[in-house]
């Protein structure tokens, strides 16, 4: 396992482990928002910038690495 800068080429694997997770109003340390399109392409990728631009929070993700 290893802990990563979020990115938008990560969106399938997110979006597996958000449907696993399961989503809620507020969930504790994703970083959305109300308004966040985590859906769309686009909408991930905005979503990712603003985490990586966040001055008050240092978002990682954790990824299983490929043996």
């Amino acid at each position: 396992m290893d802990l990563v800068v979020p990115s938008a080429d990560l969106a399938d694997a997110w979006r597996d482990a958000h449907a696993e997770w399961g989503p809620g109003f507020h969930e504790d340390g994703f970083g959305l928002t109300a308004d966040d399109d985590v859906d769309s392409a686009q909408g991930f990728s905005d979503w990712v910038d603003r985490l990586r631009r966040d001055s008050l929070c240092t978002y990682r993700w954790i990824v299983e690495v490929a043996e």
